[in-house]
């Protein structure tokens, strides 16, 4: 049962790059737990973002950024600081229309990021953080450690490139298999067209 930063950290090394346990995560005096601790955080915001996964899925009306206006948008909102990606507006129509385009953009303070789009009362599903582990699918973890595994492989207490590479190889192919299973747990018909652009954190 994988339930914490360590044990995440020790199926990485185990299982993928066949090398001891650490005993902690917050082991300073380890160069492998020091190197595990610094890519651990990024590690797990990637695969989120990547897999967009079920168990991160949140569900928000959005409100309107004050004194905010577009040239080219109807409606001007804030972007939701807990968000790591938009996955799409909710278009209450059908399953089968278009997805409701958007764009995102820069705040004019410069302080945070605003969602142009001409969906009144929009309502977005996006991705957020989950740091606990005991929320994560099997396959999703899978797809973590190999990750770390990659970059831990490429750090100085390693530095085995053609192992990292082997791995980054592994992870997408892994990545590949979550997000086929993520689907299945969406229990709606995808749109067959999209006319929309991902999300992008600037």
């Amino acid at each position: 049962m994988i339930s914490t930063s360590t044990d995440l950290i020790n199926k990485a090394l185990g299982e993928h790059l066949e090398m001891p346990r650490i005993d902690s995560i917050d082991d300073t005096s380890d160069p492998v737990a020091v190197e595990a601790k610094a890519v651990y955080d990024p590690a797990r915001l990637e695969v989120l973002r990547a897999l967009e996964p079920s168990f991160g899925r949140k569900e928000v009306a959005l409100a309107l950024a004050t004194g905010e206006t577009s040239v080219k948008y109807d409606y001007v909102y804030g972007y939701p600081a807990d968000s790591l990606k938009l996955a799409e507006i909710w278009n209450e129509s059908t399953n089968d229309s278009p997805r409701i385009e958007y764009e995102v953009s820069r705040h004019s303070s410069g302080s945070s990021n605003v969602i142009l789009t001409n969906k009144e009362s929009a309502v977005i599903f996006h991705t957020v953080d989950v740091s606990n582990l005991s929320l994560w699918t099997s396959d999703a973890i899978e797809v973590f450690a190999v990750l770390v595994a990659s970059k831990l492989a490429a750090s100085s207490p390693i530095r085995d490139i053609e192992l990292s590479l082997a791995k980054k190889n592994e992870y997408l192919a892994a990545l590949a298999i979550a997000r086929t299973s993520n689907k299945t747990d969406q229990h709606k018909k995808l749109p067959k067209f999209s006319k929309y652009e991902d999300a992008r954190i600037g």
